[in-house]
């Protein structure tokens, strides 16, 4: 593959979640507009007035600007699974891991390398890839007479590393975006909770008594704060039991898991051969 090639791969996939984002908002606006403003949708043709009894998209679109925002979280939020669904299958490879991780570690019992080699191209993914980095390296201190033993899988171990490191950011693409949009919505989904509480409250007043000041008693200003104290005693049993992880843990986990996968798959590999004894 050409530098060119890769940099404007490298540039799309930069460029692919901002741009997710804004051609959803786009159809996003599209659909609230000429579909759910739809003159046939409210009395009399406009869309400014009420929508027609039983309409549910008429009455979608009286939803005011905070419809296209919801649309742009649903659509942007489907285009993403599609995505994180397509990758982890091209990670995954042709056909099923376990078949082929069984039918790897039968050729390389019988020290069929070429053979363990050609099953990953025909497999493809993250784990064939790996396999091949290993394998190649193998195959290529096989003959080597010059290494010690231990020198050749210090070698082995590296290829692998390197393999892994370039896979690995392939399975955690755009996670930082479909976080960001599952915190936005969970603020969104509160927000409208409040809205729909509160604002036809005030809309349609039916209290017996009329508005005026009011000013909390001391037992009520105990139970908000004994609320509070419920809710933080709640949160710090929760960190005591579940710990929140910090980023550095979370890199230091994809390093240890990184490490255990290598160790796993040289596992697999025979033992270069050791150099013959001189003399």
């Amino acid at each position: 593959m050409s530098k060119n090639s890769k940099s404007s791969s490298g540039l799309l996939q930069s460029i692919f979640a901002p741009l997710v984002i804004v051609i959803a908002f786009i159809v996003a606006y599209i659909i609230y507009a000429k579909i759910f403003g739809a003159p046939e949708n409210f009395e009399g043709g406009n869309n400014k007035g009420h929508p027609l009894q039983g309409n549910l998209l008429g009455l979608l679109y009286r939803g005011g600007v905070i419809v296209p925002v919801l649309l742009t979280v649903i659509i942007t939020l489907i285009v993403f699974v599609c995505e994180r669904a397509i990758t982890l299958s091209r990670v995954k490879g042709k056909a099923r891991l376990n078949v082929f991780v069984s039918n790897l570690q039968q050729m390389l019992a019988e020290d069929r390398i070429e053979d363990a080699i050609v099953a990953c191209d025909k497999q493809k993914g993250s784990l064939a890839n790996v396999m091949k980095a290993g394998l190649s390296r193998y195959r290529a201190l096989e003959n080597d007479k010059e290494l010690e033993k231990d020198q050749k899988i210090t070698s082995m171990k590296q290829a692998i590393e390197e393999a892994t490191a370039l896979e690995l950011p392939v399975l955690s693409r755009n996670m930082v975006f479909l976080s960001t949009i599952a915190s936005i919505s969970v603020i969104i989904g509160m927000w409208l909770e409040r809205l729909i509480i509160v604002v036809p409250s005030l809309a349609n007043p039916r209290l017996p008594y009329p508005t005026g000041v009011y000013i909390p008693s001391h037992t009520e200003w105990m139970l908000f704060l004994g609320g509070i104290s419920v809710f933080v005693l709640g949160y710090m049993m929760f960190a005591r039991f579940f710990p929140v992880i910090s980023i550095w843990e979370i890199e230091e986990g994809r390093h240890e898991s990184a490490r255990a996968v290598t160790e796993r798959i040289t596992s697999y590999m025979p033992d270069p051969q050791p150099p013959l004894a001189k003399g």
